[in-house]
């Protein structure tokens, strides 16, 4: 317990949240954990975070999964040395998947009582400072394999895989080595044997999905992309990507299931709806052609909603009706996109 007071008087931490009485209940949690007013930094955004990061070596992170300025894990990169709690009031698959998948320390759901914050919090803590043999082989492993020497991470890492808990991350890594020494055949090897042992382990999906790629087996890679977006569905470029492979492999019936993913995603950019909405065109032109117009009528629509009418996106789908000789249903295309333009 003595460890854990002294991390708490010594540890700068950063709360992320955007609503100010959770930034104070926060603050008041942490100073009767024995933190220091002054070395807590209350923040709203996550640019002010980065700025934050950039000057101070900070222990402890404590964000909202969903801020003004995006998602609170995106402070994560492939390395950090802080502790991260993520709160989220969402508690959508989505914000479970979010966590997961960026490998945060300890993940609450709001609303929650301050007795319960605090135990989570020393809990998080103590795990950290106390890691069972296992534990801290992957520790001790992953510093090695920052430093390049790939021989003695490979040896904690199978030392980490003799522990279940440990056992698909250890596989990841060790997968991430033999793609380093271009052994692409032992990295899906890894991979898969992570898998086998968590069918959902991120780690392990990503590096099977990007190993498939590079040996170009693109229908293998799909399988596995498609699995990524489906239970890790908040990454727009992810989405993006497998909308792409959903045209290029032919599986255009797979296209309205990414739609609906990204009509339940928090973030979404420009190149995402681009991609969707081109896909979403491309299925409409194949329903037309299985003789599904009603199906056919539903993508349309959607790419014309999403691009908000574009006029691209308006010929490509009005020129595909008019061969079919749908001319009713292509006057109603052009009838709601003067209606659009107008309102617009």
């Amino acid at each position: 317990m003595a460890n854990l007071n002294q991390f708490f008087s010594q540890a700068k931490v950063m709360i992320i949240d955007s609503n100010l009485a959770s930034r104070v209940a926060i603050r008041q949690s942490l100073m009767e954990l024995g933190a220091q007013n002054n070395k807590i930094f209350c923040l709203k955004t996550l640019a002010e975070a980065r700025k934050v990061l950039e000057t101070d070596k900070i222990s402890l992170v404590i964000a909202d999964y969903l801020l003004n300025d995006g998602i609170g894990t995106s402070l994560l990169g492939n390395q950090h040395n802080f502790l991260f709690l993520l709160l989220s009031s969402n508690n959508s698959r989505a914000a479970i998947a979010k966590a997961a998948e960026d490998e945060v320390d300890e993940f609450l759901f709001k609303p929650y009582n301050q007795e319960d914050f605090k135990s989570a919090l020393e809990q998080m803590v103590l795990d950290w400072m106390n890691p069972n043999e296992f534990e801290r082989a992957l520790i001790e492993g992953k510093e090695f394999l920052e430093r390049n020497d790939h021989e003695k991470a490979e040896t904690c890492f199978e030392k980490a895989k003799q522990d279940k808990r440990t056992y698909s991350k250890a596989c990841a890594y060790l997968g991430q080595i033999k793609k380093v020494k271009t052994d692409l055949d032992g990295a899906v090897k890894m991979y898969e044997d992570g898998l086998d042992s968590n069918q959902m382990h991120f780690r392990c999906l990503n590096g099977l999905y990007q190993t498939y790629l590079q040996q170009n087996r693109i229908e293998d890679a799909y399988r596995i992309l498609k699995e990524l977006i489906l239970n890790f569905p908040e990454n727009p470029e992810r989405l993006a990507a497998a909308v792409y492979l959903a045209v290029k492999t032919d599986h255009f019936k797979d296209i309205e299931v990414y739609y609906s993913v990204f009509d339940f995603m928090t973030q979404k950019t420009p190149s995402s709806v681009k991609h969707l909405c081109s896909a979403l065109s491309v299925a409409g032109h194949y329903h037309l052609l299985k003789k599904n117009t009603i199906q056919a009528m539903l993508s349309f629509e959607r790419a014309l909603t999403l691009s908000l009418g574009e006029e691209s996106y308006v010929q490509y789908i009005t020129e595909r009706l008019s061969t079919f000789g749908l001319k009713k249903e292509c006057d109603r295309i052009l009838e709601q996109f003067a209606i659009s333009k107008k309102v617009a």
